[in-house]
């Protein structure tokens, strides 16, 4: 299985679960119960320019990705940065780029084995 690096960061992901498959499964099991509500909430909170919501939930979400995806959490870092009081539009794109991002990685993630894991950290 090939990967895309802006996706997933095997590496960091390998260095995550330790190795363990157990563990591996979990975190996937864990992060795809989560995110969809995160992004909900993301997008609602966008919506309404509620400013300390939106980084509250931006900042979840970095830290939800952080072990998954170097990329998407930077895209998570940029959106908690943004001023809700800034024109809608350019924080709706941000937010639907991040949502698109999200879920793409959570779609990578459910195939997933750990034998893909350990050969593209050892191809990077």
């Amino acid at each position: 299985m090939s990967f895309n690096q802006n996706i997933l960061d095997p590496t960091t992901l390998l260095a995550a679960c330790g190795g363990d498959r157990v563990l591996l499964q979990k975190m996937i099991d864990s992060f795809r119960a989560t995110f969809p509500n995160h992004l909900s909430a993301l997008r609602e909170a966008a919506q309404q320019k509620d400013e300390f919501s939106f980084r509250r939930i931006a900042h979840q979400l970095r830290g939800l990705t952080s072990n998954y995806s170097t990329s998407v959490a930077a895209q998570a870092a940029a959106l908690e940065e943004m001023e809700a009081d800034q024109h809608i539009d350019p924080i709706m794109d941000r937010c639907e780029t991040m949502i698109q991002l999200t879920r793409d990685l959570g779609d990578l993630l459910s195939v997933l084995t750990l034998e893909d894991l350990q050969r593209a950290s050892r191809i990077q």
